[in-house]
């Protein structure tokens, strides 16, 4: 059996419907979001032939509520319960239906590389922050974004901006695609505020969080720099009782150099070559992240500061034998 319990719209006039499905065989119940068509068929397009069913690991899981943001994504809300407290349950998908990691967690999950002396580095190009108030109300006004690093802002850290996003100029106007949507407050002395006014909306909010840079020359190679992220949605009671929320999260900036090093005798590919980071995907025969020499030369030739390539191989490695390790390029 099953059961719908709410609906939104789409743009282009689709219907989402959000409910479960009960599994009576098995005495569990599963989350669903169907899509239907205007004229109220089933859109086969939509995630899995018209249906996104989700598992969470609990036995009963229910949607009883499902907004459409304006960036099309799809949020649905609920319970889970397994012999014991009923938990919140919040799933959000892309506009076709596949689930968006992170929802309700920490979605600054870039793992950005910093070269002293090169270019600053996107902290973040795909975070999101969401807010089924803010968008209830059609306005993001009062809301705040501040950016330091975590223990205590350090003066050589310098916050900037990248593509459609105006110059971080403290005390001026904060600029997105020429839409003017807040203040630029603070950005000195390590610390970046941003306040945003009833002209910032979801979308531009959120084009903006992806396109904040950062640099520090002071830096040495090898070590890295967390920086802390708060977002208070800026709640005076519109939104309900209780005062501002506010929403943390945090950054690790890889400290590039020079060097990189192999430990890894097999002969995959660099993930993503020029990016500052020697890395495969996969992990060594001692469990860390693997660097061939094959992907350490393609992220030497791809990226001008990178000019040694160093070897530390494990004695686990396939081809290691009295002290001599064997790489074998296919």
């Amino acid at each position: 059996s099953y059961g719908m319990e709410s609906n939104a719209l789409q743009a282009a006039g689709d219907i989402v419907v959000a409910g479960f499905l009960d599994l009576g065989y098995t005495g569990q119940a599963d989350t669903v979001v169907v899509r239907y068509l205007a004229d109220g068929t089933l859109d086969s397009s939509f995630a899995d032939a018209g249906i996104a069913l989700t598992t969470t690991g609990r036995y009963w899981n229910y949607l009883y509520d499902v907004i459409v943001t304006d960036t099309g994504d799809i949020v649905a809300a609920g319970y889970a319960e397994y012999d014991g407290p009923y938990d919140g349950l919040l799933i959000r998908y892309d506009a076709g239906g596949d689930p968006v990691a992170g929802i309700g967690g920490n979605r600054l999950d870039a793992t950005p590389v910093f070269f002293p002396g090169d270019a600053a580095v996107v902290l973040d190009g795909d975070v999101r922050v969401f807010d089924k108030d803010l968008i209830d109300l059609t306005s993001w006004s009062g809301t705040w974004l501040r950016i330091e690093r975590d223990g205590g802002a350090d003066t050589d850290d310098e916050y900037g901006a990248t593509g459609a996003l105006s110059a971080l100029t403290e005390g001026s106007p904060l600029v997105f695609g020429g839409t003017t949507i807040g203040t630029v407050t603070t950005n000195s002395g390590g610390v970046l505020r941003l306040d945003f006014t009833a002209a910032a909306t979801e979308p531009l909010v959120n084009a903006t969080l992806e396109a904040i840079t950062w640099r520090n020359d002071t830096e040495t190679a090898g070590g890295t720099v967390t920086v802390d992220w708060l977002f208070s949605d800026g709640n005076a009671g519109a939104q309900g009782t209780g005062g501002a929320g506010i929403a943390t999260g945090s950054i690790v900036v890889t400290i590039g150099g020079p060097v990189v090093v192999v430990n890894d005798t097999g002969d995959a590919a660099d993930q993503a070559p020029g990016d500052g980071r020697c890395a495969t995907g996969a992990l060594n025969s001692a469990g860390d992240a693997a660097c061939t020499l094959r992907a350490a030369i393609a992220e030497a030739n791809a990226h001008l500061l990178i000019d040694v390539i160093e070897f530390a191989m494990p004695t686990t490695e396939p081809g290691h034998g009295a002290g001599v390790w064997t790489i074998v390029v296919s």
